[in-house]
């Protein structure tokens, strides 16, 4: 089995929902979280922020996997 494999496994997700987003610069979403659900984020194309309450914005590059755990609301954007 894949790390992510066993990560999603130890989640134990009973659901999923999926989205695809084309965005052009400038832009930005804010997630409200969605509480005791693992968010995972897939960077494609060109580099773009995220930031999650109380910590540094982290900068993320085209094939990161951004995995917020707990469903922590953020914030995303272009710059």
């Amino acid at each position: 089995m894949d790390v992510l494999s066993e990560i999603l496994a130890i989640c134990r997700a009973e659901r999923a929902v999926t989205a695809r987003f084309h965005l052009f610069a400038p832009w930005g979403l804010r997630s409200d979280g969605v509480a005791g659900s693992a968010i995972i984020r897939m960077a494609r194309g060109a580099p773009w922020w995220i930031e999650v309450a109380g910590r540094a914005p982290v900068c993320v590059a085209p094939g990161d996997l951004v995995m917020l755990p707990l469903g922590a609301p953020h914030r995303m954007g272009s710059a």
